[in-house]
């Protein structure tokens, strides 16, 4: 499972944004493939039941934030989540994404609110 994360981190350094995969052995699988390929072309077969959820949160650190996200969480139930523009260290939100069941796969921490 480490190889996995590992190998699929550093093809995804260039997303350069948070997200993160629900550990499950077919969700695993996929990864797994994904980590073993040189290039992103995967036939879309692969992802016929596949739910990924995106969302510009434009801050993560509020109750209530997190209690959205549980919200989609439970009602969505999505393998990969994206977020975007959390303004606050993942470190901060740790404990609510092991809750969920997610582990992190790439975090780029903000350098500011610049452009």
């Amino acid at each position: 499972m480490k190889a996995i994360s590992l190998q699929l981190e550093l093809m995804l350094m260039t997303l350069r944004k948070q997200w993160w995969w629900r550990k499950t052995p077919l969700i695993t699988k996929i990864v797994a493939v994904l980590a073993s390929l040189s290039h992103l072309y995967v036939m879309m077969k692969a992802f016929k039941d596949f739910l990924i959820l995106a969302w510009n949160v434009r801050g993560f650190a509020s109750r209530k934030s997190w209690n959205h996200m549980h919200d989609l969480v439970s009602r969505y139930k999505p393998d990969v989540i994206f977020l975007f523009e959390t303004h606050t260290m993942f470190v901060s939100s740790e404990r609510f994404w092991d809750r969920e069941g997610y582990e992190k796969i790439e975090i780029q921490e903000a350098q500011g609110h610049s452009g």
